[in-house]
């Protein structure tokens, strides 16, 4: 009724039902997850009601869900839930802010059905041509290129698919990347990994002359980056975070000032013996 009524539903009532779906989504080992899937697909084509599944913090529920071990057909089915989301220009700027870039294109490169395969990459072209503001364009472009997405797309072209959408969203992302990547500076690729949490061992981090020439620009709205980097919370993450941190603050004195007013503190002792087998330079920083 919600979907083929000649009024919409509204208020309380769709709230309640949309959190009620969302609620059904997280419980594990739901038999009914492939129903419930349905009942949001046959929503999300309603644009009003996708303002509202975003306002019960859906969008969080869908990559909870995909982050997690499920089938090909619950996700076709959330990637799907996604992908009509992407079709709205201020909900497809919105997307990224949910980290919905780095759990596709893992999805991407593990998928083995064609239909997970197409709606993803469908995903990621929305992604790329529906937002209205330039700068959220080309941030999802460097997510994506730091997602290594080129990556899976060259292994899709060595597969040809008989699907025409799969082979013009193949053909539309890889021109748009790769004149990405001619643009890419070391600087957007570092915070491309801050922001998706998927820090690595890359030059950038051992580099002093990087950090010299970009320490003033972790200022930029608002201290962001910093803010970033300070949640990463795991052992790995951390470290890296920990080494970029000692970075700034060897080559700016005022930097310690910068971390302690966005609150992050500077790593401890043992956070610099766990960088220094990474970082030969680290103690010429403290």
């Amino acid at each position: 009724m919600a979907c083929w009524n000649k009024g919409t539903m509204e208020g309380a009532d769709l709230q309640f039902y949309l959190t009620w779906l969302k609620e059904q989504l997280r419980l594990p080992n739901n038999e009914y997850l492939q129903t419930v899937a349905r009942c949001l697909q046959m929503m999300l084509r309603i644009d009003e009601y996708r303002f509202a599944f975003v306002n019960v913090d859906g969008i969080s529920t869908l990559i909870s869900v995909l982050a997690g071990k499920v089938n090909f057909q619950i996700q076709y089915q959330l990637i799907f839930c996604l992908w009509v989301l992407t079709f709205n220009p201020t909900l497809a700027e919105k997307m990224n802010s949910y980290n919905v870039i780095p759990i596709l294109s893992d999805i991407l490169s593990e998928a083995v059905k064609e239909k997970v395969t197409r709606v993803t990459v469908a995903t990621f072209r929305n992604l790329l041509e529906k937002p209205e503001d330039k700068d959220i364009i080309q941030d999802n472009a460097i997510a994506m290129v730091s997602c290594k997405v080129l990556r899976h797309l060259s292994l899709m072209e060595n597969h040809k698919s008989d699907d025409q959408d799969v082979l013009e969203d193949v053909e539309f992302l890889n021109e748009k990347l790769l004149a990405e990547v001619q643009n890419l500076s070391s600087f957007d690729e570092y915070s491309s990994e801050v922001k998706s949490g998927r820090l690595e061992w890359s030059p950038v981090h051992k580099s002093e002359k990087f950090w010299r020439e970009n320490a003033a620009r972790l200022n930029e709205k608002n201290y962001e980056l910093l803010k970033y980097a300070g949640r990463a919370s795991r052992r790995r993450l951390g470290g890296i975070s920990a080494a970029s941190r000692w970075r700034l603050v060897g080559v700016s004195v005022a930097s310690r000032r910068r971390l302690v007013a966005v609150r992050i503190k500077a790593p401890h002792e043992k956070s610099v013996r766990f960088v220094a087998r990474w970082f030969l330079p680290v103690s010429s920083l403290i």
